[in-house]
């Protein structure tokens, strides 16, 4: 937790999560949006990478690297997060989601940069409206 940052309030919160998965949900983890956001630390981006980790379940994760690499390849004009993922749920299929997310956070980690876009290896770059 340390080199996440915010460290000591992120112990406090694995803590009262804790608690409150043994004391409400019997040790397990909810799947559902809204039990998973009430979870103390819990954001909609968090509870997506649950979702679709633990359950296979449909999950658009929306960070930074995500929104840049969408809105680069004009797939939204949004700024908002939730728009964003409401966007993206109705271009890409529900099954094709989580990895579909995963897959774009990588690529804007790796090649679709915020400062210095890798677009000559850019897999995408013939169709992608932002290329340099």
């Amino acid at each position: 937790l340390y080199s996440t940052g915010f460290y000591k309030a992120k112990a406090g919160y694995v803590k009262q999560t804790s608690t409150i998965l043994c004391d409400q949900y019997q040790g397990e983890v909810p799947l559902g949006m809204s039990e998973l956001t009430a979870l103390p630390g819990v954001g909609r981006k968090t509870a997506n990478v649950m979702r679709g980790q633990l359950a296979n379940l449909p999950a658009v994760i929306v960070d930074t690297h995500f929104k840049r690499v969408v809105r680069r390849l004009g797939l939204t004009d949004e700024h908002d997060s939730e728009k964003i993922e409401r966007a993206i749920q109705c271009l890409i299929p529900e099954d094709k989601q989580f990895n579909f997310s995963m897959a774009a956070n990588r690529h804007g980690r790796v090649l679709c940069t915020a400062r210095n876009p890798q677009c000559p290896e850019c897999p995408v770059a013939r169709q992608c409206p932002s290329r340099s």
